[in-house]
């Protein structure tokens, strides 16, 4: 069985209820594409019994949990803070909510944090959406990027971004696990 193809070089492979079809065409010219064979050698490598080893161990096992309930303290060019984040995990990514204060002016903010562990280093972003903060700052967004070094016990790193568009510089945050 042959399909005619004239698109430029594209290759899918398809897989539904085991059936597995391979289709390929080049640009440079135009012809035909036997899908049964294909299909056939597609099948036939996928039906092989993987002889190799493993090159790298599961990333789930290299990382550390750190979903839960962390506060500490967060500085940067803007004064000090309180800070806490209550992170879930699902291998090396992390998500969750965080919640800041300012204690001199008592405006206490919270937003969303995403992030990603590769070994003990998270790298996040907190954001806090336009319409989330209270008055006067309501039309304000907050945009952070960092990274931290993590242990069991502690999340201990850097962050840098926007707030009410206005740059936040040389942020700093210790957070221990509750």
């Amino acid at each position: 069985m042959g399909v005619r193809l004239t698109s430029p070089t594209v290759v899918f492979a398809i897989a539904v209820i085991g059936l597995c079809l391979l289709i390929s065409a080049d640009h440079s010219q135009a012809g035909f594409v036997d899908t049964r064979a294909s299909a056939e050698a597609l099948l036939h490598s996928a039906s092989q019994p993987f002889t190799g080893s493993p090159t790298s161990t599961s990333q789930a096992t290299d990382v550390p949990s750190i979903a839960g309930l962390w506060s500490g303290s967060a500085t940067d060019s803007s004064g000090p803070g309180e800070l806490s984040w209550d992170i879930t995990q699902e291998d090396a990514r992390v998500a969750g909510r965080f919640t800041a204060k300012d204690p001199s002016s008592g405006v206490a903010l919270s937003g969303t944090i995403i992030g990603q562990l590769s070994s003990s280093t998270l790298t996040f972003t907190m954001t806090v959406e336009r319409g989330t903060l209270p008055r006067p700052y309501q039309s304000c967004e907050i945009a952070l990027k960092g990274n931290a070094e993590v242990s069991g016990v502690e999340i201990k790193g850097t962050y840098e971004g926007q707030s009410c568009g206005r740059p936040v510089r040389n942020g700093q945050l210790t957070l221990l696990r509750n």
